[in-house]
């Protein structure tokens, strides 16, 4: 397997796990692992618990979030760089200024509105799977069957198209659309939550139990009686006056 480059690491680095979106407003906690601020806040939205999404470490008292300055500055780099190559022009007028308002796919080319004509009118072109304009196919299209990476394979945990769902490695294995499988991670996140704070309130409840089991049995020792045993003679002082 080709290991990633440094701009897909770097990409990787860069987004939420919660929303799987480049961050927006980026909060570190202590732990070291970064969120988007508003993503954090609808973690805890009912919890009185807090502990990290990712490596589930817990904290005493509701974290501060902060912006993460640098790391928000890069996320928005990240957002510029996107929108930038998201100025794709057509492919077939070839004058670097006509922009497109599909990519195909199957074709692996961007068209403008005169040239994507073809594709609505001719049935042999009909079936060509394509996508608002993009100037990154390598990252939506299956390099095996050219097709749109639109489903998540929970088997092997990667991105495949419709075709690998029903040929190669990935047969029979479960896979969902990419919305499902946010809506998946989200509440599993919040059940995981949820499972903390009750794990919470139970070891509170048990605190409490004791506390008031110790407070009866210091209620049913008569007053002045000295409870303290010698150490040399084993027995109790005298009453205390």
């Amino acid at each position: 397997m080709a290991s990633a480059t440094p701009s897909e690491i770097v990409d990787s680095e860069l987004r939420c796990s919660i929303c799987l979106d480049t961050f927006v407003c980026p909060s570190t906690l202590s732990c070291g692992h970064s969120f988007c601020l508003w993503c954090l806040k609808a973690a805890w939205k009912t919890a009185s618990s807090f502990s990290c999404p990712q490596c589930r470490a817990t904290f005493p008292v509701r974290p501060q979030l902060r912006k993460n300055v640098a790391l928000a500055n890069l996320a928005e780099q990240l957002r510029v760089g996107d929108r930038m190559a998201a100025a794709v022009v057509c492919d077939i007028c070839g004058d670097g200024l006509t922009p497109a308002v599909k990519t195909c796919l199957r074709c692996e080319m961007s068209y403008c509105f005169s040239h994507f004509r073809p594709h609505l009118k001719n049935p042999r072109l009909r079936d060509h799977a394509v996508v608002d304009p993009t100037a990154s196919l390598d990252e939506r299209i299956c390099p095996n069957h050219k097709k749109e990476l639109e489903f998540y394979c929970t088997v092997d945990s990667s991105l495949v198209c419709s075709t690998c769902t029903i040929a190669g490695k990935h047969t029979w294995h479960k896979v969902l659309t990419l919305k499902d499988e946010h809506k998946t991670r989200k509440k599993r996140i919040e059940e995981e939550t949820r499972a903390v704070e009750e794990k919470r309130k139970k070891a509170e409840e048990s605190v409490k139990r004791m506390e008031a089991a110790r407070k009866e049995e210091q209620e049913k020792v008569p007053k002045g009686i000295c409870t303290r045993t010698c150490h040399f003679t084993g027995r109790h002082h005298d009453p205390l006056p």
